[in-house]
């Protein structure tokens, strides 16, 4: 009834339902397939650890790997000359690893990472996920250009999930997602599958987000290089 209603509530009651969940780590398996540079690459599934405090990401590729099969971010980890914290990738292929020394740092935001990924590892996280949906939709409002319809049921592993589409015929800027379809798991309240399209019905992305534990008490030792299967970088022990 509150998605046929107004759907920024429905995402404000899912958001402060998380919130009150006080989560502070999980892990899940994502699956995701993104357009980028015009061509629809490959659908991947990545397993992923989560942690809230300090922001921690730490990814492993088991299906279609981009230039990295493996990649840590920890906020205050490996920064660079200017003090802003890097990404720790493994590259894909034993003959790239040998030439790297195993691992290269990178910024989030670098060119190179930013052509295998629509948004940075620091936007990683159903936080950023509702903080990000939600603003959308506001602005899209604010414009008077923001049609929402309720799609119906969809079951997704299982789940049993409410489908919810935002549409902006006038996109503001590049980064605006014309149409957005999120799938919301009626049980747990999240947002466990979002897909984004042009007007012309072409796909953009697919996260879809499953095996989902949350609390499972993540620490330091399991954001290390070596808990990941990754070569510290040169010059460090960990």
């Amino acid at each position: 009834a509150l998605a046929q209603k107004d759907q920024v509530a429905l995402l404000e009651k899912c958001q402060k339902n998380f919130e009150s969940m006080d989560v502070t780590d999980y892990t899940c398996l994502l699956r995701r397939q993104e357009r980028l540079g015009g061509f629809l690459h490959p659908a991947q599934e990545v397993e992923v650890k989560f942690r809230a405090e300090p922001f921690s990401v730490a990814m492993a590729w088991t299906v279609n790997p981009g230039d990295g099969d493996r990649c840590i971010y920890v906020d205050g980890q490996w920064p660079d000359a200017n003090g802003t914290s890097q990404l720790l990738v493994r590259p894909t292929g034993f003959l790239i690893q040998i030439a790297t020394g195993g691992s290269v740092l990178r910024l989030p935001k670098s060119d190179d990472v930013m052509r295998g990924t629509r948004k940075p590892i620091t936007q990683f996280g159903f936080e950023n996920m509702f903080t990000n949906l939600l603003a959308g939709y506001k602005q899209a409002r604010a414009n008077g250009d923001c049609d929402e319809l309720v799609l119906g049921g969809a079951e997704l592993s299982g789940r049993q999930c409410i489908v919810l589409q935002r549409t902006v015929q006038s996109p503001w800027d590049e980064s605006v997602v014309p149409v957005t379809k999120v799938f919301i798991d009626r049980d747990t309240l999240l947002p466990v599958r979002v897909e984004g399209y042009d007007l012309a019905d072409e796909l953009l992305f697919t996260y879809e987000y499953d095996q989902i534990e949350m609390n499972v008490g993540l620490t330091d030792d399991d954001f290390t290089p070596q808990a990941n299967e990754i070569t510290p970088p040169a010059g460090t022990k960990s």
